[in-house]
């Protein structure tokens, strides 16, 4: 939610945030908070409380990011971490690479990477048929 807010500013402020991660070994977030001075995750926060989500919520968006090998942490928020993280898979493999997810963070769901990869081939199909479903065009 944030990156869809954020997007045209990173758009336009690319060419400053490109140098901070490869010259200065920034993670993208960090290089998008350096850049603009607020990162997606934050503003995805901000939009969740404007919207009034639950607190629950708000906590596992502003959170997605966050090491979750911890024991410390609901399901909600392993599970928002575990989206974003096959959402990355997709994107990776559009452009050829194979992306594993960490198997203890698997194991905090009960999911495999077999599940992973199910998830990731039927991603297109779900998506068209939502798409129609919802009278959508890509």
């Amino acid at each position: 939610m944030g990156k869809l807010i954020l997007d045209d500013f990173v758009a336009e402020d690319i060419h400053t945030i490109l140098p901070l991660m490869y010259s200065d070994g920034l993670s993208f977030v960090e290089a998008e908070k350096a850049a603009l001075g607020i990162d997606h995750a934050e503003v995805g926060e901000i939009a969740a409380r404007a919207w009034r989500f639950p607190e629950s919520l708000i906590d596992a968006i502003r959170n997605h990011h966050c090491n979750t090998q911890s024991t410390d942490n609901n399901e909600l928020d392993l599970l928002v971490f575990l989206s974003n993280l096959i959402v990355h898979v997709i994107s990776s493999r559009c452009e050829g690479i194979i992306y594993q997810i960490h198997p203890e963070i698997l194991a905090q769901v009960d999911i495999k990477q077999s599940d992973v990869e199910s998830i990731v081939e039927l991603f297109p199909t779900e998506i068209n048929a939502a798409a129609e479903l919802l009278e959508l065009s890509f």
